[in-house]
């Protein structure tokens, strides 16, 4: 696990992209096993459009890029009802491709034996009345956004923008961690 960067988040992951080589899948993988999972946020846009420039601080703190770099995992395929081990063979360090093989062959074995074992049984938790679906507050009145909206239509209309995006945030107070 990496520390979080301060900078360009695309960065690291054309470093990381960098030393791995595409190779042949057989038929039967599923379409996505391995590589990076993640998102980016609406502000890395800057990043891909040094026009946007820098935006106003954000009062989330959340991170504009979030990656897994996944090399092993299990696959379920719930259609089918069957679980598939898979592990990615890396060549690191000067190994040899069977070296890597094995590593991998081990990751995969490691992967089934976890899913053998049995697991302690949890407690249930009762969750009590279920909340309203309706959230407790937002950044936007109704009558703000859709002033919002009529504003972005007559700048695309005079040809100051060609695309907006408006969002509404929505938060309700939780208990959850």
């Amino acid at each position: 696990m990496r520390e979080p960067e301060v900078g360009d988040p695309l960065k690291p992951l054309e470093e990381m992209a960098s030393r791995l080589r595409p190779v042949y899948i057989p038929q039967g993988f599923p379409p996505l096993f391995a590589g990076a999972v993640g998102y980016l946020a609406y502000d890395a846009v800057r990043y891909f459009e040094p026009a946007v420039g820098e935006l106003p601080p954000s009062d989330l703190f959340l991170p504009e890029c979030a990656v897994l770099w996944v090399g092993s995992l299990l696959v379920f395929d719930h259609f089918k009802r069957t679980v598939m081990a898979v592990a990615c063979a890396t060549i690191e360090g000067g190994a040899s491709p069977l070296e890597a093989y094995e590593v991998a062959k081990g990751k995969v074995i490691s992967l089934y034996s976890r899913l053998r074992r049995s697991t302690p049984e949890l407690p249930l938790i009762a969750l009590g009345r279920t909340p309203r679906a309706n959230p407790e507050g937002s950044n936007f009145r109704r009558r703000e956004f859709e002033g919002a909206v009529k504003a972005a239509k007559d700048y695309i209309r005079r040809g100051d923008i060609f695309q907006v995006v408006l969002s509404q945030r929505f938060f309700r107070p939780t208990k959850a961690s």
